[in-house]
């Protein structure tokens, strides 16, 4: 997402923002550039990675009160995940399971390929 942001300026103000962005676009140096877009490619790693940890911990959160059940979610809506919660001699063992490959024959982003160990890249 980027932002533009629009202010009343005075005529010769000394505004540090505007003189900024009309310095840069004098020098043909425009927005966004390849570090905002490398900044933008990390961004969207992490907020994957943030998103298939909360799916995971949700579905455990569903699976706990079904011992002994396997439930399963495709996690971002396409990595499939399994979770089976198990009560063993009073140890609470919690089983979670993690498809190399998308569901339903849908690819995974490049972010998510990026997060998968070496092994396991497609």
């Amino acid at each position: 997402m980027w932002l533009c942001a629009v202010h009343r300026r005075e005529q010769d103000s000394d505004d540090g923002a505007y003189a900024w962005f009309a310095d840069l676009h004098a020098k043909g140096r425009l927005l966004p550039s390849q570090d905002d877009r490398l900044r933008d490619r990390a961004e969207a790693v992490i907020r994957l990675q943030r998103g298939l940890a909360a799916g995971l911990l949700q579905l455990v959160a569903e699976a706990l009160p079904w011992r002994g059940t396997e439930l399963a979610a495709d996690l971002g809506g396409y990595l499939p995940c399994r979770v089976l919660v198990l009560d063993s001699g009073g140890v609470e063992e919690i089983w979670c399971a993690l498809s190399g490959r998308a569901a339903a024959g849908r690819q995974p982003g490049r972010a998510c390929r990026t997060l998968a160990p070496p092994g396991a890249r497609g």
